[in-house]
């Protein structure tokens, strides 16, 4: 993977990828994964899914990966979530962003 290649897409809004609307294949067969209730669940290179947002609402606990900062600042940003940012003890480049969705 080239970290400067998705730098650049985000920087220059080349996010084609991203979706406006949470991926019907995840509601439709999430609950077949039979995850209990304020479980948790993963999302790497989350970009600034809704899906994130659709599983928090369905009380999960979501940890997304994402090598791009400016897509985590995005997602709380669109999600109207006011985030903690955290340093990792060990390795101050790593940041990690703490919200939870109100209402």
């Amino acid at each position: 993977m080239n970290p400067e290649f998705w730098q650049a897409r985000w920087q220059e809004k080349r996010i084609g990828f991203n979706q406006s609307e949470v991926n019907p294949l995840l509601t439709k067969y999430f609950s077949h994964l039979n995850v209990p209730t304020g479980g948790r669940v993963f999302v790497p290179l989350c970009g600034k899914s809704i899906d994130m947002a659709w599983l928090a609402a369905q009380s999960y606990d979501v940890i997304g990966v994402e090598l791009v900062e400016t897509a985590v600042q995005e997602f709380f940003a669109e999600q109207n979530i006011i985030p903690t940012v955290h340093q990792h003890v060990r390795n101050p480049a790593i940041k990690y962003y703490q919200g939870q969705l109100t209402g």
